[in-house]
């Protein structure tokens, strides 16, 4: 559901940017260059589930500790500096543009939250275990 909800945003986020008129279309272009940067933590992400069975514990957790980083700098404070972005553009969007992409902004906030609170989690669950081994 989450991955659904992430790509939902994704698209609703850039039609605007591919359908609206010129000046519209390069407001949203701006602020979603900088709302592409929470791809970066992807990197991660995905190394993680690639080493997962190779049995390295030092690098699962040096990947781990390297996620919750880059998640929270490319996501969870990329975000609402991508939606004070939106707001300094209000007046060059279509109004239902930027309602759009203000409830998506808000939406997109509370669902990396979300996800930052799971993988905060399996990094003290995996040092926990560490340490009883």
């Amino acid at each position: 559901a989450g991955r659904l909800a992430h790509h939902t945003i994704q698209l609703c986020a850039n039609m605007p940017a591919l359908r609206c008129s010129p000046p519209a279309a390069r407001a949203v272009r701006t602020y979603l260059c900088c709302a592409y940067l929470a791809e970066a933590s992807t990197v991660f992400l995905r190394l993680r589930g690639l080493t997962k069975g190779a049995g390295w514990p030092r690098t699962q957790q040096a990947l781990l500790k390297a996620l919750v980083l880059s998640f929270l700098a490319s996501r969870t404070l990329n975000f609402p500096a991508c939606t004070a972005m939106i707001l300094r553009r209000e007046t060059m969007l279509p109004p239902a543009v930027f309602r759009l992409h203000m409830f998506f902004a808000g939406a997109g906030i509370l669902l990396n939250a979300g996800w930052l609170v799971q993988i905060i989690s399996i990094l003290k669950e995996e040092r926990a275990s560490a340490r009883s081994s």
